[in-house]
């Protein structure tokens, strides 16, 4: 939650199994990908490419992209949910705390921010969670996608009005679908909703100097 906030020494996951391009990396590889995506419309379909076809190969290209740079999928029981993002559950050495892709709840000291936190915990403590891993972020931090009982934890707290959607740091294809979820939450007041307009947490961070 706090960007600065100090975290205890927990495990990340074995870097022999995640070794997370840099950002250049990852651009190039999109960009590598959606030339080769209108080399063959070019070639096997229209004979030129239209510029019309440009969100689609974008999309399709973010996605391919997505699927070649999946980590692996890491079972794990979940030991303490600290905030409506942030949790701990154990790996295969030692315990790891995960800060959840794309999403950013309200911090603790916020209005509604242990509702948040009582709200993921009903999602996911207690429970056996499948983890990806889609970074290791500037502070250090394993940042994941979360399934439980077959179903996104991530895009739940959207979908639920429990977390804003946090449009600087979702890139993946799927993150134009989960900033309708948070859209429809906002529309029909669900969650923090309800309460009119309440400040985003990177906003409440800034004025509290964290």
């Amino acid at each position: 939650m706090k960007d600065m906030q100090k975290i205890p020494k927990l495990s990340r996951i074995s870097p022999k199994k995640i070794t997370p391009l840099k950002g250049g990396s990852k651009k190039l590889l999109k960009s590598n990908i959606k030339a080769v995506i209108i080399a063959l419309i070019s070639i096997f379909g229209l004979g030129v490419f239209h510029k019309e076809l440009l969100p689609a190969v974008n999309l399709l290209s973010d996605y391919l992209a997505s699927v070649i740079l999946r980590g692996p999928t890491v079972p794990g029981s979940v030991i303490k949910v600290h905030d409506g993002d942030t949790f701990t559950m154990t790996g295969e050495k030692e315990d790891i705390r995960i800060r959840l892709y794309g999403i950013d709840a309200p911090e603790l000291s916020q209005e509604y921010g242990e509702t948040a936190r009582d709200y993921l915990a009903s999602l996911i403590e207690g429970k056996t969670v499948a983890l990806e891993i889609t970074e290791i972020d500037r502070y250090g931090r394993n940042v994941g996608l979360i399934t439980a009982d077959n179903e996104s934890v991530n895009l739940e707290m959207l979908k639920s009005g429990n977390a804003w959607f946090y449009g600087s740091y979702c890139k993946k294809y799927f993150c134009r679908k989960w900033e309708a979820a948070a859209e429809s939450a906002k529309r029909e007041k669900k969650g923090f909703w309800k309460e009119g307009e309440p400040d985003p947490p990177w906003k409440y961070r800034r004025q509290k100097g964290s």
